[in-house]
């Protein structure tokens, strides 16, 4: 499909100014010379963008996630929320179809999901879990919206977490999970890292950037953490090596592995990171 491109300021803090960073495909990754923020540049319309999403093909779509590690991630982040809210009504932003929406309603949650592809919002309607669009949510209404490998697709996230402000109740959070530009991965890597893409990913967030654009939205930040490994997804994702084999390593060399992980999460270089917000 081809997609009508336009250029674009800085979503973080709408300079003008930015250096090219490396080229990808029609367009390059491009870094802010005001707040250092990196973003793609130009970005399709939305338009055209909504229509790519919407058009892709249902055999990408999975009913649930397969793997156990992907599992007991969707486990912890239920677990996580749980911490800082009491149960109620929670809102997943591109689901997916994810078994995160299936444990948050198993654990006693009232779950509703926002999704573009009609494939997505027919399984979702298999596990009775609401589909819903933005434009018709209410204010103050959510306890908790989740956005896990979401927002860096978005073309004005910005304007996307000052919505979903208004949808929180005081006191709500969001949780939010997105590549890590920051990462060992793609210091080492660059333009080759899994997670560069045109058009699929727009934004890429540090967390000092991610923060600013939070704060900005109005929220209080309460945790920032970092998650997932360096360079499984460029393996596993990139098609080098199959899933089952990365995590079939995973399995067989676990301490090391985790211990590995741990010193890397700490150091701020692994390939994800989270953070929670609070509208206070």
């Amino acid at each position: 499909m081809l997609l009508k491109m336009r250029h674009v300021n800085c979503n973080l803090c709408s300079s003008k100014n930015y250096s090219v960073l490396f080229k990808v495909g029609n367009s390059s990754v491009v870094k802010c010379d005001n707040c250092g923020f990196k973003f793609l540049n130009p970005i399709p319309v939305e338009r055209d963008l909504m229509k790519y999403y919407s058009n892709l093909s249902s055999s990408k779509i999975e009913l649930l996630d397969k793997s156990p590690v992907e599992y007991e991630q969707s486990l912890q982040r239920i677990k996580l929320i749980e911490k800082y809210v009491k149960k109620g009504k929670i809102l997943d932003v591109g689901s997916g179809c994810s078994n995160f929406v299936v444990i948050a309603k198993e654990r006693g949650w009232n779950v509703s999901a926002v999704e573009i592809r009609e494939e997505s919002k027919r399984l979702l309607k298999k596990f009775l879990i609401k589909s819903v669009e933005e434009k018709k949510i209410e204010n103050n209404y959510f306890n908790c919206i989740t956005l896990s490998q979401v927002l860096e697709h978005v073309s004005d996230p910005s304007k996307k977490l000052k919505l979903y402000y208004k949808k929180l109740i005081k006191g709500g959070i969001v949780v939010i999970e997105v590549p890590n530009i920051e990462s060992l991965g793609f210091k080492l890597l660059k333009n080759k890292w899994y997670f560069i893409m045109n058009p699929q990913h727009i934004s890429y967030f540090s967390k000092k950037t991610l923060t600013k654009m939070l704060e900005k939205a109005g929220f209080e930040i309460i945790k920032t953490e970092y998650l997932g490994a360096v360079f499984a997804s460029d393996l596993a994702g990139g098609g080098k090596v199959k899933k089952e084999y990365v995590f079939n390593l995973y399995r067989f060399f676990k301490i090391p592995i985790n211990l590995m992980m741990k010193i890397i999460r700490k150091a701020g270089l692994s390939d994800t990171m989270r953070i929670v917000a609070k509208k206070p």
